[in-house]
């Protein structure tokens, strides 16, 4: 099987159409159908269905389409890899981080990378946990860090702890519980909750450690740069790392709530593939990553947060 029929295949259907495939393709329409004609005949199954409208994967086009494009990205990370080895540093690093991550850590990493590979694409995702699972199981991402459930991956994943989560309880600046030092007095409240469940998990399993019941939810938000105006203009709490909370342009209007217990404090973790090695420009860049994430707190600084 050809590696660049592969890639063909994997053109044509992106593309919805031998003709348009053409296009960004260095090849001619008839030396692409024979292309493609040959590597059926060698899966034993047709993989496209043409008519008027286009063409689009068969039934078996669908499955093999799911390997197709795991085998042209991991041949493109493999030339990546050994062109880097031999000294060329070029190719392309991506990554997935949380949003309090990225605030903290992630730039002053960055900076240090660009510096010594200039050459280097860097690709960013904001992610949390477990959202990000699919796309490093399917090789889209190199590795991705956030707060995670360690206990719950599979064996395709291996984590690698950064450093602890620093959740904090925000309200507005004039909520009348914004004094409260017990988790049993904001029982009653409403809460605007991370919609992946990252904020969400932590209150709820704060609640749960305490036997105060379930969490009267007011609000889902997908956002975490959202969720501070929210909780800033209405009766709402919510909980937030907090570097997310200290870079908002909202931190004058919203008040910590400072409990005891504090919140548990998930490990924000660095998660990649188990069975994929790490290219060296991916390497080196995490290698920059651990370095800021185990600088301590300048005097005047806030603190990393949590992811």
């Amino acid at each position: 099987m050809k590696l660049q029929a592969i890639r063909y295949f994997i053109a044509v259907v992106d593309a919805g159409g031998l003709r348009a495939a053409t296009k960004t393709l260095p090849i001619s329409q008839s030396t692409l159908t024979v292309a493609l004609r040959q590597l059926e005949d060698e899966l034993g199954a047709p993989l496209l269905h043409r008519s008027k409208r286009g063409v689009i994967p068969t039934q078996f086009g669908r499955a093999f389409l799911e390997h197709a494009r795991i085998i042209d990205r991991e041949s493109r990370k493999a030339r990546e890899k050994v062109a880097q080895l031999r000294g060329h540093w070029e190719g392309t690093v991506s990554y997935a981080t949380s949003p309090a991550i990225s605030l903290s850590i992630v730039p002053p990493a960055i900076r240090a990378f660009r510096k010594r590979f200039p050459a280097i694409q860097l690709r960013c995702v904001d992610g949390m946990y477990p959202s990000t699972l699919s796309a490093l199981r399917d090789g889209l991402l190199d590795f991705a860090i956030g707060p995670c459930n360690t206990e719950d991956l599979d064996e395709l994943f291996v984590s690698e702890p950064l450093r602890p989560a620093d959740p904090v309880i925000i309200c507005r600046r004039d909520h009348p519980l914004r004094k409260a030092r017990a988790l049993a007095e904001l029982r009653d409240c409403e809460w605007a909750i991370f919609g992946n469940a990252a904020g969400g998990g932590i209150i709820e399993q704060a609640f749960g450690d305490a036997g105060l019941g379930g969490v009267k939810i007011g609000m889902i938000c997908e956002s975490f740069m959202a969720l501070p105006g929210i909780v800033a203009l209405t009766d709402m709490l919510g909980v937030l790392p907090r570097q997310v909370l200290d870079d908002t342009r909202w931190r004058e209007q919203l008040a910590t709530v400072q409990t005891e217990p504090p919140l548990p404090a998930p490990q924000v973790s660095v998660l990649r593939r188990t069975d994929i090695p790490l290219t060296p420009a991916a390497t080196e860049l995490l290698g920059w990553i651990r370095h800021f994430a185990n600088q301590p707190q300048r005097e005047g600084e806030a603190g990393p947060g949590a992811g």
